[in-house]
């Protein structure tokens, strides 16, 4: 009889165990579908008890089989001496020839014990019980004894006094008054062993791994890595046990060294350890939760490097990989997380407590503010109470004022730039704080979650809680997993799509309900004639789902026809065409935010609409498939229902800004009269909805007017028509997306993943703007004007975004050569550095003051684009309403 791991016809692929016996087994061979190949122990077991034979793993019965009786009374010699071998690990002699199995055991074996009778499975558990206890003795016993002779450095069996102090430094007294080296001299490894049973008596087996752990990283920072007896049985378990990896940083993140407390560490004191700690705390008290957007945002760009989607999320981000982003990104996530507008003291005092936590003497930071004039004596002074107070920035500000009221202080743009350099250093220590929490999401947090959980769920408030930190490794290894093992490689089908039909029914101003002339009609007709069904959008990345031909029009398709279908496509759906989306309220009132953002039609409920929808899931699946990008421009409280985020009454400003100004007004803490009602124009329990159509919120609400008792309860039915209005489209679209690719793991997504996963990164492109860029008051090589120009080069994309919203009200340029307006920047008379830029968004016009000087420029722009977005309301729309009217651009 023969016990081997076993593979299967295709090759050497671990399937799980087998037993080989070509006589008294039935099917002449058993094999179990358990796994054992797989990196950890199992427990073994074979019994046989003349009738029946039986395989188990982990005490778990994974296969049987009834023995056959011998159809000859004595067997061939050959025979007999085959039935008589034991093989455990291998095959028996020829059963290669016979195929029964493939490949051959790959791993380790310990304790191999063997019974004369047939253990029950009670027996069978708690041998093994005992055989583990056994084993977990003897890695700690090894354990301790790797630390002992790591210890010793001169290899003599022995540990002085001066061993301990070149190990742990001052803390080693306690070590020798522990041990005795008083009277002994010294110790021995049986000394050692004794002195760690004592402690694990006292602080339990987690309690003495941790020591020993701490004792091993103080000799790892040391140059001296352990080394295992000679004799050691389970040395690869020790290293484990001691989490002994790279050393490139004196100290591994999963090793979780913030946790440790003084207690666990028995008074060893780490220098590494505690650099690590200061700069860690100092980086959260700046940076804090509000980095953490930008930092993941540049993790993710780091990993981007290594390849496609498929490549780049197989593993987590490793610590020495953050050293590869450019300079560009750092600057550019800096710049995200709006610290310009501290003071120069703040700035100088944080400087000093970063170095300070990094080690560096007060000396060297005043040696890079370049000349200076201070008081020697009076720096010293302050430097001992900042000492005393632990090194926080705090502490540090008397320095800084110190510093910066002298008359020959350091330069303000000194300080700026070695604050944004320590910033950057910063966001790696910060950086490692997201790593330590998405090791422990990935460990203990998903397996217990439940993606399918609604968003106004406890699942799905946690999960939205953890969502802006989570890493792209977390969020896209396992959903990219599914796609490779799920996609389809078939033959490609050809369609025919008529442009011509679609373009005269545009022209013709008609609407097509029933999705037979317009583009997507045809296009959702033709793959519906296909037999592959939904598989035919599972394509693999950079791959077609169909050839496209154009009738009445030439060219073969290549790829170019197919890219120019799916544009078509997409545009048409942001067209009244078809009823599928239509604009949101502020783009039809040209107010507020997202005036270029299309939502899904309350109105489209027909089949017809309903199959389109599902049609519409499934490229934005084939998009997330096979990175042919869909041009979208659809408003962000719908990617947050595709997603499964919450929508909360801040999307409601996003879409509807006279519909959030009236949810101000009746929610409002101060109290409601008969006056402020009147004065919103005479409100009813009706109301238009984001097509512009009235309807009721309750029955009969066109007669039912709002009074100040009742107005919450209006509130409350806006509030939840806005953001419940296109539930029905919702659930179709994402029917049809969960066709194509696994829609739950989509949760872990943020709105933008997905944005820019279906639909790319929206870049402004300034020399385009330039081109269709107009002046008042100014020509282009105006001194002034470059500023502007200059400072939005220094800008990030996401900031030129923010920028285009705040003097057009939308976020990307048209992808037209002819714009419908070009932007108008307008200089102001005058230099003043007081004044702030101002735009008049229904126009795309800019009022530049005369700045003096390129710092100054950007500084304001960079104000204006953060905080002046949302106050936009343009004043001729807002007056139709008879309320608010000075609310002017």
């Amino acid at each position: 009889m023969c016990i081997a791991a076993w593979g299967d016809d295709r090759g050497p692929v671990d399937h799980g165990l087998a037993i080989h016996e070509s006589v008294t087994s039935a099917s002449g061979g058993l094999k179990g579908t358990r796994k054992v190949c797989d990196g950890a122990w199992h427990h073994v077991a074979c019994t046989f008890d003349g009738k029946e034979m039986r395989l188990w793993v982990d005490q778990e019965l994974v296969g049987h089989d009834v023995a056959e009786a011998p159809q000859n009374s004595a067997p061939p010699p050959a025979l007999a001496e085959r039935r008589a071998e034991l093989g455990v690990g291998r095959f028996p002699a020829g059963f290669g020839e016979l195929k029964v199995a493939r490949g051959g055991f790959r791993g380790d074996m310990k304790r191999l014990r063997i019974w004369k009778v047939a253990l029950t499975p009670a027996a069978m558990k708690a041998y093994a019980e005992i055989a583990e206890a056994k084993v977990q003795e003897e890695i700690a016993v090894e354990a301790m004894k790797a630390v002992f002779k790591g210890v010793d450095q001169l290899g003599e069996a022995k540990v002085t006094a001066d061993d301990l102090v070149a190990v742990f430094g001052s803390a080693s007294g306690s070590f020798c008054e522990r041990l005795d080296l008083g009277k002994k001299g010294h110790v021995s490894c049986d000394d050692w062993v004794q002195f760690c049973g004592e402690l694990r008596a006292a602080r339990g087996e987690q309690g003495l791994m941790q020591f020993l752990q701490a004792c091993a990283r103080n000799l790892g920072q040391r140059r001296r890595p352990l080394q295992v007896q000679d004799d050691c049985a389970h040395p690869r378990e020790v290293l484990a046990e001691l989490s002994l990896a790279s050393h490139s940083y004196g100290w591994r993140v999963e090793a979780k060294p913030v946790s440790l407390s003084d207690a666990m560490l028995e008074g060893i004191e780490d220098e590494g350890l505690e650099k690590f700690r200061r700069q860690v705390r100092i980086a959260h008290a700046l940076l804090g939760q509000a980095a953490d957007e930008a930092i993941v945002e540049l993790a993710d760009r780091i990993a981007l490097q290594q390849g496609n989607h498929d490549d780049c999320w197989t593993k987590m981000l490793a610590v020495a990989e953050w050293s590869q982003a450019q300079p560009r990104w750092v600057e550019s996530a800096v710049a995200q997380m709006k610290l310009g507008k501290l003071s120069s003291v703040a700035k100088l005092q944080e400087v000093f407590a970063w170095a300070f936590a990094s080690g560096k003497r007060l000396s060297e930071v005043l040696e890079g503010l370049g000349p200076c004039d201070f008081d020697a004596e009076l720096m010293e002074e302050l430097r001992k109470e900042t000492d005393e107070a632990g090194g926080t920035s705090e502490a540090f500000a008397p320095i800084a004022r110190a510093l910066l009221g002298t008359a020959t202080g350091p330069d303000a743009a000194v300080v700026d730039t070695m604050f944004r350099q320590v910033v950057g250093q910063m966001m790696f220590f910060r950086f490692l704080i997201l790593l330590e929490l998405n090791w422990s999401v990935s460990r203990d947090f998903l397996p217990l979650i439940d993606l399918a959980a609604p968003a106004e769920s406890a699942y799905g408030r946690l999960l939205a809680q953890v969502k802006p930190r989570l890493l792209g490794h977390l969020k896209f290894s396992q959903f990219q997993h599914v796609l490779q093992s799920t996609k389809y490689e078939g033959s490609t089908p050809s369609i025919i799509l008529n442009r011509k039909a679609a373009v005269t029914l545009r022209e013709r101003g008609r609407v097509d309900w029933e999705f037979r002339r317009s583009l997507i009609g045809q296009f959702l007709s033709e793959m519906r004639k296909q037999s592959g069904g939904p598989k035919l959008f599972r394509r693999p990345w950079q791959s077609r789902c169909v050839k496209v031909q154009f009738k009445g029009e030439g060219g073969e398709d290549a790829g170019g026809l197919y890219r120019e279908a799916l544009d078509a496509v997409a545009q048409e759906l942001h067209s009244k065409a078809v009823p599928l989306f239509v604009p949101c309220p502020n783009a039809v009132a040209e107010v507020g935010e997202n005036r270029d953002a299309w939502l899904l039609n309350p109105r489209a409920t027909t089949p017809e609409c309903v199959r389109a929808l599902e049609f519409v899931g499934q490229l934005l699946g084939l998009a997330l498939r096979t990175g042919d990008l869909l041009p979208l421009t659809l408003a962000p409280l719908t990617w947050k229902g595709i997603v499964g985020d919450e929508r909360k009454r801040e999307d409601v400003r996003s879409i509807d800004v006279f519909a959030e100004k009236h949810l101000a007004v009746l929610l409002s803490e101060d109290r409601l009269d008969e006056e402020t009602l009147a004065a919103m124009g005479g409100l009813v329990f009706a109301y238009p909805d984001v097509t512009g159509e009235e309807i009721e919120l309750i029955e009969g609400g066109r007669d039912a007017a709002v009074s100040p008792e009742n107005a919450p309860e209006f509130a409350r039915l806006l509030l939840q028509n806005r953001l419940t209005f296109d539930r029905f489209q919702l659930q179709a679209l994402r029917r049809g997306l969960a066709t194509v690719a696994p829609i739950q793991l989509i949760r872990l997504w943020s709105w933008r993943d997905l944005q820019e996963r279906v639909c790319g990164v929206a870049e402004v492109d300034l020399d385009n703007l330039k081109r269709h860029t107009t002046y008042k008051n100014c020509t282009s090589t105006n001194v002034h004007v470059g500023y502007m120009w200059e400072a939005l080069e220094s800008f990030s994309q996401k900031q030129r975004r923010s920028f285009l919203r705040f003097v057009w009200g939308r976020s990307s340029l048209p992808t037209v050569e002819k714009w419908e307006r070009n932007f108008t920047v307008q200089l102001l008379s005058g230099t003043d550095d007081t004044r702030l830029p101002c735009s008049h968004t229904c126009f795309f016009t800019l009022d530049l003051p005369t700045f003096s000087s390129f710092e100054v420029c950007r500084a304001k722009l960079d104000y204006c684009i953060t905080h002046c977005l949302a106050i936009d309301a343009d004043g001729a729309a807002a007056r139709s309403l008879n309320w608010d009217e000075d609310d002017e651009d």
